[in-house]
């Protein structure tokens, strides 16, 4: 049986209302700060972060071969354009349509590292590209579909279980 396999990863609906949820939870801790300074601070913290990184949606494309070679390509795309939601989301979809070739361009070899997640309800795969750089890339259950999620984590767990020499992952 072949590991391959080529998911499109959608951003995910339940990391984002968890997102949502903790920078309220940060905003009614400010609320019940004692000291007008740590209210203050507190407030100012969440808002910068809820300001910060809600312009881009990051939509993933992670190809893993037969062999266990991993390329990975991301996208970010505006979110006024393409909102997290699947079902108004037609600049995700038009790209999840586009031909295999389209994305060919912008992929790069990825390799697995260890400290990499796999739970049934959670890939946080811990990723090493060609120059070094680490990235870390998190696939809920919602950002695939159920057929692409359980051929994506036997392929991951396949890459995982090879040796660590065979891919630089020690």
């Amino acid at each position: 049986m072949s590991i391959a396999v080529s998911a499109l990863i959608l951003p995910s609906r339940r990391l984002w209302r968890l997102h949502a949820l903790l920078h309220l939870l940060v905003l009614l801790a400010a609320a019940c700060a004692p000291d007008a300074a740590l209210r203050l601070a507190l407030a100012a913290a969440a808002a910068l972060a809820a300001c910060r990184a809600h312009g881009l949606v990051n939509l993933a494309r992670l190809d893993i071969s037969g062999v266990g070679a991993m390329r990975l390509a991301v996208y970010p795309l505006l979110a006024a354009r393409a909102p997290a939601t699947r079902g108004t989301a037609p600049a995700v979809h038009a790209a999840a349509r586009a031909p295999p070739d389209a994305w060919a361009g912008q992929a790069r070899e990825v390799r697995l590292l260890p400290g990499s997640t796999l739970w049934p309800g959670l890939m946080l795969l811990r990723l090493r590209g060609d120059d070094g750089a680490v990235q870390w890339l998190a696939v809920l259950p919602d950002s695939v579909g159920a057929e692409a999620w359980r051929r994506l984590a036997l392929a991951v767990r396949a890459v995982a279980a090879q040796a660590p020499a065979a891919h630089g992952t020690g």
